[in-house]
């Protein structure tokens, strides 16, 4: 991507939803591995305080013990994954994450992955002050049957002579 943006071009990710989904398994078991310093395999409020949790603890504590089981993390996750936006940790590398922060990436794609997805990753890294573009996408026949046109991009050029 650097050499593309070297030659004066334009740079960003397609399919941007693949890989993108959350699994509360694994990342309920991510947050216990981090954050348990105790390893009582739950979170306490103090321990939890230096987490990104995917709701607030009052919610994610379903028996109101005022500690975080595995479990009930995985329930939380399971509930907010198709919200907009929701804070759970995809288990993909997010490149595109690494590639926006180094300057190289212009725009995310969207229309043809699922849309919490697409939207969820351009509101975090927008949320994070970086000036990225959304472009519509249709990857006909690859990843849509579709009619071609399916995912759109308008751009407003300024005054035509």
């Amino acid at each position: 991507m650097r050499w593309a943006k070297e030659q004066g071009g334009y740079t960003g990710y397609p399919h941007s939803g693949s890989g993108m989904q959350i699994e509360p398994g694994p990342a309920s078991a991510r947050m216990m591995a981090e954050f348990d310093a105790d390893q009582d395999h739950a979170l306490s409020v103090e321990e939890s305080g230096r987490a990104l949790l995917p709701e607030p603890f009052a919610r994610i504590d379903i028996n109101a013990d005022r500690v975080l089981t595995k479990s009930e993390l995985a329930c939380s996750h399971e509930r907010t994954a198709e919200q907009l936006p929701n804070l759970g940790i995809p288990e993909s590398p997010l490149e595109i994450v690494a590639a926006t922060a180094n300057g190289v990436c212009d725009f995310i794609s969207a229309m043809d992955t699922p849309r919490v997805r697409e939207w969820n990753c351009w509101y975090h890294l927008m949320n994070c002050g970086f000036p990225i573009k959304v472009a519509g996408e249709t990857d006909f026949p690859c990843m849509s049957g579709t009619r071609v046109g399916q995912g759109r991009t308008y751009v407003q050029l300024g005054k035509v002579d």
